[in-house]
């Protein structure tokens, strides 16, 4: 059984995620080789990586969101994890929304707009203060709280993209969320993430993170998010509502450092038996 691990860079052994799945595939007998987009490109319509043609392989296991190149390597594998169609979609924070809309899960309220909106429109929609995201973006980065006009303003030179996406803030989850890991719409650990300072609790941001119970709710939860993406392995993040947890978005190419680290699951094992049992 042989694989590839779709990183940015090839080298990235140093990584907590990349080390992690490679040493899970060395156990388990498997032939997983990192192939960086970076160190890629195509010629005639060849993969060449390094200098060497990539050959035909059983599976990848995507680690990378962005571009074509990504993309083409998927075609080299009979199985994709995450499937490239959902990857390419839910990549982006605004689909995912307009996706998950319909079921039980709750929803702060948000504007999808073009970076020209005004502050006025957002603040009449979603409430002061309100949170900014970069449709793209991850580990908090692009992610601003907006008390005022003048912060708004301030942020407006900060995204690549020309869509943002402006959501209600919910004060019962300042500096803290959920997040779970979730493999074929089954919850395999879950993590409270506490921010080191801010409204922000990303662990790749120095947030602290502990264990938390994965309840009913949040199985339920799992379950309705996988059936509407199909989507094979993902971080799920979740705020403390009043009253319930609200969906905060989900990640196709999750980290497992915090995860394995505050739940003491074998996440990489588990990805990588996945992987290589088909």
């Amino acid at each position: 059984m042989k694989g590839y691990l779709i990183e940015k860079y090839t080298d990235m052994g140093n990584a907590y995620t990349t080390a992690r799945l490679l040493e899970e595939a060395k156990k388990a007998g498997l032939t997983l080789f990192p192939v960086g987009v970076e160190d890629t490109a195509v010629v005639d319509g060849t993969l060449i990586h390094r200098r060497k043609k990539l050959e035909d392989v059983d599976f990848v296991i995507n680690r990378y969101k962005f571009g074509v190149i990504k993309d083409c390597i998927n075609g080299l594998a009979k199985r994709q994890y995450n499937k490239l169609e959902g990857l390419n979609r839910f990549v982006n924070k605004a689909n995912e929304l307009i996706s998950l809309a319909g079921g039980s899960l709750c929803f702060p309220r948000y504007v999808l707009g073009r970076q020209g909106i005004s502050y006025e429109e957002i603040a009449d929609f979603v409430g002061v203060p309100f949170v900014a995201k970069g449709l793209l973006s991850s580990q908090g980065r692009e992610v601003y709280l907006i008390s005022g006009k003048r912060e708004y303003e301030e942020i407006k030179g900060k995204y690549r993209e020309g869509e943002l996406l402006f959501q209600e803030f919910i004060k019962s989850s300042y500096g803290r969320d959920v997040r779970f890991f979730l493999m074929k719409g089954e919850v395999l650990a879950c993590m409270e993430r506490r921010a080191k300072e801010g409204f922000r609790a990303n662990f790749a941001l120095g947030g602290s993170v502990a264990e938390y119970e994965i309840n009913d709710r949040i199985r339920e939860i799992g379950k309705e998010i996988y059936e509407k993406t199909e989507l094979d392995l993902l971080g799920v993040d979740l705020l403390f509502g009043e009253d319930d947890y609200m969906f905060c978005e989900i990640n196709v190419t999750p980290g497992i450092e915090g995860m394995e680290r505050a739940c003491r699951v074998n996440l990489a094992g588990k990805i990588i038996a996945y992987a290589g049992s088909r």
